[in-house]
């Protein structure tokens, strides 16, 4: 799971598309600049749209990694059989639907 998070993640000099970077999907997630403008009057860049953005940034980030380590636990379909190894190991085509419909 670690693994499948940081691609999705990233760090902090490198975000991933969960986590502000740009987003290799067509069309691309809520635009969270645009959702950080609550009023007419609110500008981009503006102090409190760019607070309300990183204040975004963050909970998205959260969500994300609650999200995926609650589907793994709860979604046996999540999980390849094993084979020789003692652990099994995700399906990652799953968790990106199941990522693109809630995060």
């Amino acid at each position: 799971m670690e693994a499948y998070l940081a691609t999705k993640i990233g760090t902090d000099s490198a975000p991933g598309p969960y986590a502000g970077g740009a987003d290799p999907v067509s069309p691309p997630h809520l635009d969270l600049e645009d959702v950080a403008r609550r009023y007419s009057s609110d500008t981009a860049g503006s102090t409190a749209v760019r607070r309300r953005v990183q204040s975004f940034k963050v909970k998205r980030k959260r969500w994300t990694i609650a999200i995926v380590w609650r589907a793994a636990a709860v979604h046996d379909e999540l999980w390849q059989p094993p084979g020789e190894v003692f652990l099994g190991y995700p399906r990652c085509s799953i968790l990106d639907q199941i990522l693109l419909n809630w995060a």
